[in-house]
Order: structure tokens, then sequence, then C-alpha cells
């Protein structure tokens, strides 16, 4: 039996409750819920022992001063481009390497997949394949792009395609942070159906040398090298026009993909941390469609399970979707639909405050997070958000346990208006899961009977509408969508939360989410908190292990991938096997005693926060 580690009493206390690390006033500093650099104007320590400050000019809602903790606040320091200034963010990143030649003998290159081993074999592979005839690659264009903050991801344009071929135009753009060392090493690979490898198209160096964290090169592939590649025998004779149609007609999308590799161990072999890309479109990018789907082709595809956390693609005219309603949502944009495994404990104020205290220690000491099997750790920006939930005049959703929002952070982009649904729930065992689905709109929903439409729908192509009609359909008070005023939508109620986030790295690129939240609804004059804390995998963007190593997905032979879940996804208790579920389940039963001193079993499971607020203020009977 696994005894979960217990944080050490005599552990040095961190500077965000330590008297002693208090920041002078007038220092110039960030804090994460404003915009703009600020400077200290007083500090205090709290009874709890924690250190808050006021910053110069920055007021509550009764002209006092407002007080952040001292997490949020991290002293600005100068750097070289130009007098700049950045904030210091707390972390205990593990430093990615990668083993190099001089590591290994010539002979272990290829078995190591040093960079040396890749290139090596990339050439033999071509020369083998492609003899004097291979596709055209562009040179390898490297530059610097500094701030760049998300994950590392390959960036594709829609590609060109003419009567010869096709070009596909490739940006990759790494993480400056989060770089190998000596440097980053990415093989880019050509790739069909569920992430069958057709051909290798380049391996990449960022951080070598001279190279800059962004790569961009252009491939072409004439169609004759994509039926060699594919196995494909085209009709005798058929060239040009004819043979594109052909082509296309039977392998509507491709995929390039992206993974960027790291050794575990010292000398290890380099094997895949994460990647981008690729014919399922991790990221955004990477899916490489010849054609559109039909809709005979989309439903033929969801006869198998699809497995992935996440799924989706950006909105064009391809995308029967968003030529039904393209008036409400925004072209360019992804929809989104995701299956959330996570744990959400109501735990009131002071388990929160506990467990928030236990994370910020656990940041300085590896001796705990080694017993966790903890990697890394890094602390987010906190972020304060504002959801508003919609809902029909009679509460058809909240009713229902259906959340439909917009969420608002602080710094969004203008323009930003993301929906959301959070649909049906399935338990196997002690184990749930979420269907969810997002979407970018350009209009407000309320009283919008396009926006109700687009609920209603349940065509093939329109995940989200398909999601809120299974929501809706399998509660114990079974209904459909109607018509007319009493099925628009309004406002039902407002929360805003406070979150205090940490992404948790494990073994084999696996990352799970620890969120402590305070949220604050309001309906009218009326107002009610909850306090929560959540460990989740599977949110979209996570890097999950099961996807790193490409053995997760739907397992269909079909030429292509679609860009959704359907209902069928949820009800799949291969979910619980799947590997990073494994690591998310182990590192809970661990996690969770450490922070609040309880086991799993003795805390209250949440997990519907707008429809536990809703029946507070009394919107629902």
């Amino acid at each position: 039996m696994t005894t979960a580690p217990k944080p050490q009493q005599s552990q040095q206390i961190p500077p965000q409750r330590n008297p002693a690390a208090v920041l002078p006033n007038g220092t110039a500093v960030n804090v994460t819920s404003l915009s703009t650099p600020q400077r200290i104007a007083e500090s205090r320590v709290t009874s709890a022992g924690y250190v808050e400050y006021s910053v110069e000019g920055v007021k509550d809602s009764t002209g006092a001063l407002r007080w952040f903790r001292a997490w949020n606040v991290t002293a600005l320091k100068s750097v070289s481009t130009g007098g700049a200034a950045e904030a210091a963010r707390p972390s205990a990143v593990k430093e990615h390497v990668i083993t190099t030649d001089a590591e290994v003998s010539a002979t272990e290159r290829a078995a190591k997949k040093t960079p040396g081993g890749l290139l090596q074999e990339f050439e033999e592979q071509r020369g083998r394949v492609w003899k004097d005839n291979p596709p055209r690659i562009s040179d390898l264009a490297y530059e610097e792009q500094a701030g760049y903050k998300k994950f590392a991801q390959i960036l594709t344009d829609p590609p060109a395609l003419d009567d010869e071929g096709i070009k596909i135009r490739c940006k990759i753009v790494c993480n400056q942070e989060y770089m190998a060392k000596p440097h980053d090493l990415v093989p880019v690979t050509l790739e069909v159906r569920d992430d069958k490898v057709l051909d290798r198209i380049a391996v990449l160096e960022p951080g070598k040398g001279t190279n800059g964290n962004v790569c961009v090169f252009e491939v072409a592939y004439t169609y004759q090298q994509l039926t060699k590649l594919l196995g494909l025998q085209p009709p005798t004779g058929t060239t040009g026009a004819a043979l594109r149609s052909w082509v296309v007609e039977r392998v509507p999308q491709l995929g390039v993909k992206a993974e960027w590799l790291t050794a575990q161990t010292p000398k290890g072999t380099n094997a895949p941390n994460h990647y981008s890309g690729g014919i399922k479109g991790k990221g955004g990018s990477g899916k490489v469609k010849l054609r559109p789907l039909t809709e005979q082709e989309l439903l033929a595809a969801e006869s198998a399970r699809l497995s992935d956390w996440n799924a989706g693609e950006r909105l064009r005219d391809d995308r029967a979707v968003f030529r039904t309603f393209h008036d409400v949502l925004q072209p360019g944009e992804e929809m989104a639909t995701g299956i959330e495994a996570e744990a959400e404990y109501d735990v009131g104020k002071e388990a929160h405050d506990r467990a928030v205290k236990a994370m910020e220690a656990l940041l300085g000491d590896a001796s705990t997070r080694s017993q966790l099997n903890i990697l890394a750790l890094k602390a987010q920006p906190t972020k304060i958000t504002t959801d508003t939930y919609y809902d029909t005049r009679s509460r058809a959703l909240l009713s229902r346990g259906i959340g439909l929002r917009r969420r608002h952070c602080e710094g969004d982009a203008e323009g930003t208006f993301l929906f959301s649904v959070k649909g049906r729930s399935v338990a196997f065992g002690a184990e749930r899961f979420r269907l969810s689905a997002q979407t970018q709109l350009k209009v407000d929903p309320v009283h919008s009977t396009r926006v109700a439409a687009l609920c209603a729908d349940t065509s093939t192509d329109n995940a989200f509408g398909r999601i809120v009609h299974d929501a809706l359909t399998t509660s114990s008070a079974s209904t459909r969508w109607g018509t007319g005023e009493d099925w628009l939508l309004e406002v039902a109620l407002t929360v805003q939360s406070t979150r205090i986030k940490y992404s948790i790295e494990l073994a084999n690129g696996t990352t799970v989410e620890f969120s402590a939240d305070t949220a604050t609804a309001t309906a009218g004059s009326a107002s009610h908190t909850l306090y929560c804390v959540e460990i989740g995998v599977g949110h979209p963007g996570l890097v999950v292990g099961d996807s790193a190593s490409g053995t997760s997905g739907s397992g269909s032979s079909l030429p292509y991938t679609r860009p959704y879940h359907v209902p069928a996804d949820l009800d799949n208790s291969a979910l619980l096997h799947k590997s990073d579920f494994q690591q998310f389940k182990a590192l809970r039963a661990t996690l969770v005693p450490y922070l609040f001193g309880r086991k799993e079993d003795e805390l209250t499971l949440g997990g519907n926060k707008a429809v536990q607020l809703a029946r507070a203020l009394g919107l629902l009977h």
C-alpha cells in the first residue's frame, strides 16, 4: 500500500509567506491579474502568514487599496533587449535534454536517435525510396521569435494544389523556456490515417548554433510520389488533372507532424516528449485537407471510437457547420470538443487555502516531488475569469446539469467570445468523464434565434449542437431543444472566479493541471461563493502520454479522421485504461492526501459549479 508523502514541517518557508522576503515599497512588479507593470505601494503580513501587496493607484470597489497575495506579484528584472522588463515566475522545471552525437559511439547513434543518427537515417531513406527523384524541400529558414509562451507547435498553411502535385508550407515554433539542451531535436513526418508515417520530411535542430527557435520551410510532392507512398496504383496513363482527381478522391487528408524528442536518462534514447499537428490536427494545425469530407465519410468515421482527450479544427468554408452558421461563428477559429477527465472537490475556504499553501511548498521541495513522481512543476499566472451562463426562461439547461457559458479572461484579445457547453457526464465506478465543446461566436447569444438554432441543430458536422442535444435527451427529464421565445437564451447568472493554477509534468510528457478556484456567483442583488480544487487531465492544449506516443485514437483504417467527438465516444470504458489517465489517477491518489491531509473518498465531490451556485441563489427548484 502506498503511503502519501506528508509536507515536511521543517522545510524552509517559501518567500510568499516569509516576512524577510517582503519586497520594498516602490519595487516595480508584475501582477498576474493586471495587464501593465505596477509599483508596490504597501505590504503587509496576514495572521495566516501570507505576504500581501497593494500597488499604486489600484483600488477596490470601496475606494480602498486593493491587496494581492504574494504569489501573484513578481519583481521585474531588467533584460538586455532594449531595457524591457520581464517577470520571474516560480517554477521547478525539469531541464529537457537530448543525447548528442558526441555522447555515444558512431555505431550507437542510429539506435539512440541522436541528431546525426536521425540525419543519416533520413538521407538513407531518401536515397532508398526516391533515388534521384525525391520530394522538393526548400532551405530550412531559421529565425528568432521572442515571447512565444504556448506549447511548441507546427503551423501549416492550407496546401496549394495544382495538376502536378501539392505544396505545404510549414512553420515550427519552439518555446524558448522549454527548449532542450543543447538544442531541440524535431523530426517532421508526413502521415495518413491514424498516425501511419508515409515519409520523413526533415530533421530540424532549433537552437543549434545560430539557429533560432522558429523554422520555416516548404515541401512539395507530385501525385506520382504520393501514389508511391500510399501504395496506390492508378490506371495506366493517368496523369495531370485526371491523376489529381484520382488521388484526392481516395485520400482526402494527409498530416504533417512534428515531434520534439528528449532523453529521459543521461545518454538515453531520444524519444517523443511532445508532438504537434498530424492528421488529427493537434494544436489546431498540421492537417492537410486535399478536399472536404462528405457527410457519408464523417458518419463512417463515427463507427470507431475516438479516445483522444481533445479534437478540433479551424472553421472555414469547407466545414458544413460553418457554411450553415457563418453568420454566428467566427471564421478561422476552432470548433473543439473534449472528453474531460477531472476530479473536482468542494472544499471550503480553509481547505482551499491549505491546498494552495501545499502547492507553494511543493515548488521548493524536490524530495516530495520525487515521491509524487512529478518531473516538473510550474506555477501558471493566476487568472481572473468572468463566466456568463445562459439558459432558457424555464432554466431548461441548468436544471438538467448543462452549462452553456461565455468565459472572459482579463487580457483576452478584442473580439474573443469563447462559447462552450459542458454536456453529459458518465461514471465508470468512481471515475467520471464529461463531454464538452467550444467555439468562438461573433454575436451575443441573448435572444439570438441563430445561436438558438446552432444549439438545436444536430447535423452531422455540428458537434456543438449534438453535445447539447445529447445532454438534453439523456437527462432524467428528457427533452429536446424547442422553438419559439421559450427557447431563446437569456443570462441566468454570472460567476467571477480567481483561479490559482499549476502545471504538473509526469513521465512521457503527460501534463496534469491543478486549479484552486474561488468562484462567486451573482444574480440580481444575491451572491454566493464556492471554494473548489480541481485536478484534471484532458483539457484543451494538454500534452498527454497516449497522444505523444501515438497509441490513442480511433483505430480506424480510414484515410482521414473526424475533427470532433460524438456522444458515443463518452460511453467508452477504454478511457480508463489510457496510460496518461492511469498516471493521473496514481498522482491523484498521493497528491490529494498531501494537499488536504485526507483521502479522496473523504472529500466532497463537486463537478458542476454553475448548477451548485444556481441552486444556492434559488434559481433552481
